[in-house]
């Protein structure tokens, strides 16, 4: 009859072990995107130009936990087109090789603790919801508000009119010039491998760090300096200085 009693208690003991066991576990769980908690970016809003321009502005902060940002990029879609960012220097990725995101991308540097951070876009666009990455020793990616295509621009249907009407008289239409990109402001920067690209300088400086690459750089540039290998660069105007680290490029004006 002793034995009986202590029958509960036995069962007791074991309950709490395997409950202390499934705590132990739980516990030591990792924590899923923690580099993401360590930075802040925060969306300021955004401001639609008469000339059908927009600002959109972000603030980025390292946390208590962050070590140095090295980087970070905001997606954006590919109705956008960038007129201009700040600050200095910012380059357009697409894709990047970290994040593998297309958008803009700026470089924080050593000492970085917060800043603001905004960037000019042309195209149909409205607010939505948009990826950010953070790069510190450790990549990272999560949400936050940003330019999105708006899918509300409408486009006016066509309608059968079947009254006879005199043909017209046929009008020629002059050729025009294929439109240009659009000038910049701070060093262009390209990163990308095996492309076609096209850049108008406004005085600025011109870093290309790619490979293979054949560039056209309209405008007036300060400064050419190429680290990467075989690429063939056209400049248009000016006197850039030229620097040549790289092996086989090609850099001449027409």
């Amino acid at each position: 009859m002793r034995q009986h009693k202590h029958i509960p208690v036995i069962f007791l003991l074991g309950a709490l072990l395997i409950w202390s066991m499934a705590c132990q576990l739980i516990m030591s769980s990792p924590q899923n995107d923690v580099q993401s908690t360590c930075y802040s970016v925060s969306f300021l809003g955004f401001t639609n130009n008469e000339d059908g321009t927009s600002i959109w502005r972000y603030r980025v902060e390292e946390l208590s936990c962050a070590q140095d940002l090295s980087n970070w990029m905001l997606e954006l879609p590919a109705c956008a087109t960038v007129l201009d960012a700040s600050p200095s220097p910012w380059e357009i990725v697409q894709p990047d090789p970290n994040f593998h995101l297309n958008g803009i991308k700026w470089q924080t540097g050593t000492g970085f603790q917060s800043g603001e951070f905004s960037v000019v876009l042309s195209g149909e666009l409205t607010s939505g919801t948009v990826l950010v990455g953070v790069k510190g020793p450790d990549v990272a990616i999560f949400n936050t508000t940003g330019p999105v295509c708006d899918a509300g621009t409408v486009t006016p249907t066509a309608t059968l009119d079947l009254t006879p009407s005199p043909s017209p008289e046929p009008t020629l239409i002059p050729p025009t010039a294929p439109p240009q990109p659009p000038a910049s402001s701070g060093t262009i920067l390209i990163t990308d491998n095996g492309q076609t690209l096209t850049f108008t300088c406004n005085g600025n400086a011109v870093e290309v760090r790619g490979n293979a690459n054949t560039i056209t750089l309209l405008g007036s540039c300060s400064s050419i300096t190429v680290k990467g290998n075989d690429n063939v660069i056209y400049w248009q105007s000016g006197s850039p200085v030229i620097t040549n680290t790289g092996n086989k490029n090609t850099i001449i004006q027409r």
